[in-house]
């Protein structure tokens, strides 16, 4: 993309609609989609050469963080419109005949005119924002589906190809003015359920809601992609107007009979907006005209089972005899690190490797690789890539080549098809699993799903909430164990204390519903060594961790050699230290010790006392040969949890360190922490 011809009015573009420490999406399209997230002081000097030939957007609309989501918006400084097949002049005539303020900044698109109306306050709460987009929307009759907060609108200096020959898009005009919200029109108030009398709901009974229910069972579940909102529709009108329902009673029934099947399944508030246009609307067939069970003409599929079959209440614990279970034995991808049919959580800070080391297990599977450790090649297969942060071309693909992979065998995901000719849905896990899962079973010896990170494909999930999290994993866990693919999801660690597990940043469900976990983290003693530690592992035993280094790749890989991309290189031996003995607090403290000193004096003493008790004083002279400082060696063993045991008797008696794990030795006094050397 060549710089822009008029870079002032790109610097006033920017400073009509945005605050210069702004995070701005910058977005291309078809595909591939390529993202870049910049302040709002940086885009007047981007240019890509790589872009020039492609559609660029880019986000009015600040993010908060990298992603695509409405979860990603940080907020909304202006209201903006796309009004198609106009001149500028022309939509200057159509604004000025509304009671339209003159806007901010106009730009010509090359096919229409984007017009933005900079606010005097920005507004957070982007439902108001949406309605009043949506109210803007209907006096201007410009494009009607422009009212998503993550919603990415043409970027000047660029030049539109979706015309032959591409047509430019330039600022038309620019001005610093802003206003008030009260300016624009107020959206219409919603039609609410309180407007059908309520002697229109029919009496409910234990036998009209169990022909409710089996009626439920009876309809298509609602699938996103495949018509979903218009079968949700169809159910919550079935429920208030075929049976004539409470919505209360309906909202129960569509929450635990109906929404189960769904995929993703409904929120409550989703649930009860069906049900409320449900009701608010006008319909063909007569109210109430599903409780005649004997009404076979004019619904022969709602004939319901019998009170004996259908039982007395709407729901039923489903039970199973163990005896009835098949014993099956863990399948592992990476052997005792990384299940097939499970979630394996990667956690660490940034600028670690993470994604250096999701390349390297996407290398060895797609290529039939040994595993590090093992020497074992892993099972060739097919792999899956969601990438929220790392360009495929300039990043993904050199260190996949540099790391020896088959790309035929490595896919990445880079968003869903819409019915909107050009334009590509960011991945959403709560809508779009069922989607993963269509592939996955359409494409045979997937093998390897990475989600990195996983955070960028959340949506508006609030990732601090246990059941939101619970909820959002429950059926990427089930994909996992049906497809039988090893999911690896990467997240980042927060700065807290205390155990290494609950440095997972989130709600500690995302550690809790992962099958096994594993932390990146900076070896303290080596800025350029990694060590990739067990946080947990509830599949099998615990692994000894591993140490990595990201070196330069060889001159096999022309691209990647060129690109100067590195390649991860695993050492032989297993390390014995622990993620809480770098992560974690020492037991009864409230802060972390110095993490390089104690680290070592860890493993120093794990080594040391592995085979049995050992003196104080002998532990001194150890730790002091080993180059140990017994200031450090007293920090650790408080972390570890060790004991000091005196043995024996008299003037014979001495005082030992004992593991924690380890049995009372004949003649021992018992541990006294206080006072012990």
């Amino acid at each position: 993309m060549s710089a822009p011809d008029d870079a002032l009015s790109l610097v006033e573009l920017v400073t009509a609609l945005f605050e210069p420490d702004d995070l701005v999406e910058l977005r291309t399209v078809p595909e591939p989609v390529k993202r870049r997230w910049l302040l709002a002081s940086q885009l007047p000097s981007f240019h890509s050469p790589g872009w020039k030939a492609r559609n660029v957007h880019f986000g009015p609309n600040p993010r908060r963080r990298k992603g695509g989501t409405t979860a990603d918006v940080a907020l909304a400084r202006c209201l903006f419109v796309d009004i198609e097949n106009v001149t500028a002049d022309e939509a200057m005539v159509r604004i000025a005949a509304t009671a339209l303020p003159d806007p901010s900044a106009i730009v010509s698109s090359g096919g229409g005119v984007h017009v933005y109306w900079r606010l005097a306050e920005p507004i957070d709460d982007l439902d108001i924002w949406t309605a009043r987009q949506k109210a803007l929307i209907g006096v201007l009759a410009s494009d009607p589906v422009v009212h998503d907060p993550p919603r990415v609108m043409r970027f000047p200096g660029t030049l539109n190809h979706k015309y032959d020959p591409p047509r430019p898009c330039e600022i038309i005009a620019c001005s610093p003015i802003r206003f008030a919200l009260d300016a624009f029109p107020c959206p219409a108030p919603a039609p609410a359920v309180t407007s059908i009398p309520p002697r229109t709901w029919l009496e409910s009974s234990p036998e009209v809601e169990r022909r409710a229910a089996a009626y439920l069972d009876r309809i298509p579940a609602a699938i996103s992609g495949s018509g979903g909102h218009g079968q949700a529709y169809a159910a919550a009108t079935a429920m208030v107007h075929g049976f004539g329902l409470d919505p209360t009673v309906a909202l129960a029934l569509l929450r635990d009979r109906y929404n189960p099947r769904c995929q993703p399944p409904w929120s409550n508030k989703e649930l009860m907006h069906k049900i409320d246009d449900a009701a608010a609307k006008s319909h063909d067939k007569p109210f109430g005209w599903l409780r005649d069970a004997d009404n076979k003409k004019a619904a022969p599929s709602v004939l319901v089972p019998s009170n004996a079959e259908a039982g007395a209440a709407v729901r039923r614990l489903r039970v199973r005899c163990l005896a009835d279970v098949e014993p099956t034995a863990i399948r592992w991808l990476w052997p005792g690190r990384i299940a097939l049919g499970k979630i394996t959580m990667l956690a660490g800070h940034p600028g670690l490797g993470k994604s250096f080391l999701t390349c390297d297990l996407a290398a060895r599977v797609s290529a039939g690789l040994p595993w590090p450790d093992v020497g074992d090649p892993c099972p060739q297969g097919q792999v899956l890539i969601l990438n929220g942060e790392d360009d495929p071309s300039d990043t993904i693909r050199p260190r996949l080549d540099a790391a020896g992979a088959d790309v035929s065998k490595v896919h990445f995901i880079d968003g869903v098809d819409t019915t909107r000719e050009g334009e590509i849905d960011p991945f959403e896990l709560a809508r779009d699993t069922r989607l993963l899962r269509d592939h996955i079973e359409a494409t045979p010896d997937v093998r390897l799903l990475v989600i990195d990170p996983v955070s960028a494909y959340i949506g508006q999930v609030d990732d601090h909430r246990n059941s939101e999290v619970r909820g959002l994993l429950r059926p990427l866990a089930e994909l996992a164990h049906e497809t039988g693919v090893a999911i690896v999801l990467v997240t980042h660690l927060n700065k807290g204390v205390g155990e290494a597990i609950n440095r997972v940043i989130g709600s500690i469900a995302w550690a809790a519903a992962a099958r096994a976990a594993w932390a990146v983290i900076r070896d303290p003693d080596d800025d350029k060594r990694r060590l990739l530690l067990c946080l947990k592992n509830n599949i099998g035993l615990e692994s000894l961790g591993m140490a990595y280094r990201i070196a330069s790749p060889s001159a096999e890989g022309m691209l990647a050699a060129l690109s100067g991309v590195g390649r991860i290189e695993w050492e032989s031996e297993p390390l014995s230290v622990r993620a809480d003995d770098v992560l974690g607090a020492p037991r009864g403290e409230g802060v972390l010790d110095p993490a390089p000193a104690r680290a070592k004096a860890a493993g120093f003493l794990r080594e040391l006392l592995k085979n049995g008790p050992v003196g104080s004083e002998q532990i001194k002279v150890e730790a002091k040969a080993a180059g140990v400082k017994w200031a450090s060696v007293r920090r650790a063993k408080e972390a570890i949890g060790i004991v000091a045991r005196k043995i024996g008797f008299g003037e014979k008696a001495g005082w030992c360190w004992v593991l924690p794990d380890a049995s009372p030795p004949s003649g021992s006094e018992g541990a006294h922490a206080e006072h012990s050397p």
